[in-house]
């Protein structure tokens, strides 16, 4: 339960951002909003997971191997959301 607590708290600024474009992207009449909104989600949850995960892939792997690896795996999912946002403003 610490570690939710811990990926809320240190997620904050993260949830409030996202809170604030979401409300942006449902008043908008775009047909690229499904879009932009799975692009935000896809961003909000790779971030959130990122301490749960790290805390969970340790206690499997002894050393920094675990955290190179959760790391680069949390980048990726970042970046998938982030080009499927640029995807979203690229199309408008």
């Amino acid at each position: 339960m610490e570690v939710l607590t811990d990926t809320i708290l240190i997620n904050l600024s993260l949830i409030a951002c996202v809170v604030m474009a979401l409300s942006i992207a449902v008043k908008s009449t775009s047909k690229y909003k499904k879009l932009f909104i799975a692009g935000l989600a896809v961003f909000l949850l790779a971030n959130l997971l990122a301490i749960p995960l790290t805390v969970f892939w340790q206690t499997l792997f002894i050393g920094k191997t675990a955290l190179y690896i959760i790391c680069n795996v949390i980048g990726v999912f970042s970046g998938i959301g982030v080009i499927i946002l640029a995807k979203a403003f690229k199309a408008v």
